[in-house]
């Protein structure tokens, strides 16, 4: 009987252990959208995603993303581009059919991409030409405020001394005074 309440207590507890410690969590899958929205956070899609990827990352998209992004029309120019693509060579797409990157995606032999090419014009320029080369690089515009503030701090020091040293000179040489001498 003894054996029995024991048997009793420990398989429920051994029971719950096995299933508390004894199984892996199942890994979230993260759902495509998802993964096509942070491929798309550099501006272009590289990675192949199905139609409906596409169609449920623009449905998932935020207010601001709708009204001030150009995320939706970005993807859903990715999306035609590619169907149209997919017509020509005679195949019709469903919603599980892959589309494949419109651009192809930069190579991984370390080099950058080409960069963008556009006029730029003359306050452009001299933005570049004057304005720091690095994001480390202290702008030059704060380091002529810098230098305007130096000079003002030095005009106040000059003007305080210079009346100080007036102070100084306006004031009437005093006598010495001559100590009363009894007669």
């Amino acid at each position: 009987m003894r054996r029995l309440r024991t048997l009793l207590v420990l398989l429920p507890a051994a029971l719950a252990a096995v299933l508390a410690f004894g199984v892996a969590p199942a890994a979230a899958k993260q759902p495509c959208w998802r993964a096509l929205f942070i491929d798309y956070g550099d501006g272009r899609i590289d990675k192949t995603y199905p139609v409906h990827c596409y169609r449920e990352a623009v449905k998932h998209l935020g207010e601001d993303q709708e009204i001030y992004g150009s995320a939706a029309e970005d993807i859903n120019r990715a999306l035609l581009a590619a169907m149209t693509k997919m017509r020509k060579d005679g195949d019709e797409p469903g919603p599980n059919t892959s589309v494949p990157p419109s651009t192809p995606p930069p190579s991984s032999g370390g080099g950058s991409p080409p960069p963008a090419t556009h006029d730029e014009g003359f306050f452009d320029q001299v933005a570049h030409a004057i304005g720091p080369s690095s994001a480390d690089a202290v702008p030059l515009p704060l380091l002529i405020l810098a230098g305007l503030a130096m000079l003002l701090l030095a005009a106040a020091a000059a003007s305080l001394i210079a009346r100080r040293v007036q102070a100084r000179k306006a004031r009437p040489a005093t006598a010495p005074s001559t100590p009363n001498r009894p007669h």
